[in-house]
């Protein structure tokens, strides 16, 4: 009875959600077919899907096995967010390139050139030995899948670039993003194998992992004006003996960041020309791949790789 009664109030939720403007169905993961008493058991939040061949999982107060209660369980202790029941765990580090990933169907189509806040809650897990980049989030028009367990090749439109170390509260990652039109999936996890993933070591952590938590998950259309989407930059010649020309329309207050593939920053940041401009750039670095990232602020506005060649 407990579970029908859940399935009604799901149907209710998810209607009031779209017309409040979310368009995430069981944002927070609250309402799911059976508690969790095992791993790999995201499905049991419906709509909530594992896209690949990993083990996402979902945690929740009604469940009566230690592993996978709220707030105490296998990975740590946290109370959901919102003062909700449950929430959503992911692995976005493990040796080999095993990442595991959490995917929805939205409640409806984004809509060319509108513009769509996103909000999620992250925390990491306190029993993790390793803590990465925020997980990220990716629009796509149909599900992705994989029947592997190495990451996903795409790049994702929410991009955070912190890394996010905080065990004993919530951090909230927000960004916008500007519909082509006929998304109708997000999928949350981590998009760079573990060469590319920037990451700090946990000294109180157990388990050789970076492992997150995930909650409160939201896509609703803004009703402020979007700011200036900026055109993709170019880095020519690539590769190079280190000279290069940096080409774009740089916003106010960018900076470009150099990373090596362990994802430590080789050069110190170099402030960039607003407008369309090209810059030149000299490095004198070891030969090798890199990775290059322009910031506004704190906000990622893109990011690519380049190598140098002797």
């Amino acid at each position: 009875m407990k579970r029908l009664l859940c399935l009604f109030l799901f149907s209710l939720i998810c209607a009031a959600s779209f017309a409040q403007g979310n368009l995430v169905p069981n944002p927070s993961f609250e309402f799911d077919i059976a508690c969790p008493n095992n791993n790999a058991q995201i499905n049991f939040a419906v709509p909530w899907v594992n896209p690949s061949a990993v083990s996402p999982d979902l945690y929740d107060s009604c469940c009566t096995n230690y592993g996978y209660d709220v707030p105490d369980n296998s990975e740590g202790e946290q109370d959901a967010h919102s003062n909700g029941s449950a929430y959503a765990g992911i692995i976005t580090r493990a040796n080999g390139d095993y990442q595991e990933y959490i995917q929805v169907k939205l409640s409806d189509s984004l809509r060319t050139n509108h513009f769509y806040c996103v909000n999620y809650f992250v925390s990491l897990a306190g029993r993790s030995k390793y803590a990465t980049l925020s997980p990220q989030l990716f629009f796509s028009d149909t599900a992705i899948s994989s029947t592997s367990q190495t990451y996903f090749p795409y790049q994702p439109q929410i991009n955070p670039n912190f890394v996010v170390n905080d065990t004993t509260d919530w951090v909230l990652i927000s960004g916008y993003y500007v519909a082509n039109g006929g998304e109708n999936y997000i999928t949350i996890g981590n998009f760079y194998p573990d060469l590319l993933t920037p990451f700090d070591s946990m000294p109180n952590g157990i388990y050789p992992t970076a492992y997150y938590y995930i909650d409160d998950v939201s896509v609703a259309e803004c009703d402020t004006i979007a700011p200036p989407i900026y055109s993709a930059f170019t880095l020519t010649p690539n590769p190079s003996n280190g000279q290069f020309q940096l080409a774009g329309d740089f916003p106010i207050r960018s900076q470009l960041h150099v990373f090596n593939l362990l994802g430590q920053e080789v050069e110190s940041p170099i402030d960039l020309p607003e407008g369309n401009n090209t810059t030149h750039l000299y490095f004198t670095l070891a030969e090798g791949a890199y990775i290059y990232r322009i910031m506004q602020d704190k906000d990622l506005i893109y990011t690519s790789k380049f190598e140098v060649t002797k």
